[in-house]
C-alpha cells in the first residue's frame, strides 16, 4: 500500500513539475518583455544556455521528489525509526535551497537578447544591462535547417536557425524566441531582419540542403518565410 501510494505521489509531483515548469517559462519571458525589452523592440532571444539550466532544475526537483517518496528519510519520518536528514540539516539546506533557487531564476531571467530598430542588446548574468550590438558590428550569418538532433533540450531535425556572428567571437541563434512585437510569428520579423542584414552587406551562408525537413512539421507561409531568407544570398 506504501509502495502505491509513494508511486501515485511521484507521479502527480513529475506532472507537476512538468506543468509548473510550462508555466515558469512562459512567466520568464514576459517579465524579460517588461523589464528588457524597449518600445521599439523587435523580438527578444531567450539564451539556449538557459534552457540548459532549466533542464537542469527540473532534474533537480526530480531528484528531490525522488528522495521524498522513495528515500531513506521517507521511512524516517513517516516510522520515526532515527532523525532524518532533513530533520538533521533543515536550518542549513533551508537557506542553500531559497539562495540556490534565487540564483538559478536570476541566470535564466538575465539569459535574453533584445532585437531593436537600430541594434541588438545581449544581457547576461554578470551584464543585466546588456552589452549593445549595433547591426554593423555583425560580420556574418549562418542560416540554414538542421538535418539531424542537435541538442536534447532545444533543436532537433527540421528546425530552422539563424545564427549571427559579431565582431567579438559572440554567435547569437535568433530562433530561440521568446516574445515578439504585437505577437507577430517569429519567422516573419527574422525575414524582415534578414532583408535589413543583406542590405547591409552583411556576409551570409546559407545550407539549403535540408530545407525539406522543415516542410515536414510547418505550414506553407512559414516554409515559404524560410525558403526566401535560405535563398537570400548576394
Amino acid at each position: 500500500m506504501k509502495v502505491k501510494s509513494r508511486l501515485t505521489f511521484s507521479v502527480i509531483g513529475m506532472f507537476v513539475i512538468v506543468i509548473s515548469t510550462i508555466l515558469i517559462f512562459g512567466l520568464i519571458t514576459m517579465l524579460q518583455q517588461f523589464i528588457f525589452a524597449p518600445d521599439d523592440f523587435i523580438l527578444t532571444v531567450f539564451k539556449s544556455q538557459a534552457f540548459s539550466v532549466i533542464i537542469l532544475y527540473e532534474v533537480y526537483l526530480i531528484i528531490g521528489l525522488f528522495y521524498l517518496f522513495w528515500g531513506p528519510a521517507y521511512g524516517s519520518v513517516k516510522e520515526s525509526r532515527h532523525p532524518s536528514f532533513w530533520k538533521k540539516h533543515r536550518k542549513k539546506l533551508v537557506p542553500i535551497f531559497i539562495s540556490s533557487n534565487v540564483v538559478l531564476f536570476y541566470y535564466i531571467l538575465t539569459s535574453v537578447i533584445v532585437i531593436t530598430d537600430t541594434k541588438i542588446i545581449d544581457h547576461s548574468f554578470f551584464t543585466p544591462s546588456g552589452k549593445e550590438y549595433a547591426y554593423t558590428d555583425i560580420v556574418h550569418i549562418e542560416t540554414g535547417v538542421y538535418g539531424k538532433g542537435f541538442s536534447f533540450y532545444s533543436k532537433k531535425k527540421g528546425d530552422f536557425y539563424y545564427i549571427l556572428h559579431f565582431k567579438d567571437n559572440v554567435a547569437i541563434d535568433i530562433t530561440d524566441v521568446g516574445q515578439t512585437k504585437n505577437h507577430v510569428h517569429e519567422i516573419f520579423l527574422i525575414e524582415e531582419l534578414d532583408e535589413t542584414f543583406v542590405q547591409l552587406g552583411v556576409p551570409k551562408t546559407a545550407f539549403p540542403e535540408n530545407f525539406v525537413y522543415v516542410t515536414e512539421h510547418l505550414g506553407k507561409q512559414y516554409t515559404d518565410s524560410i525558403k526566401k531568407v535560405i535563398e537570400n544570398v548576394k
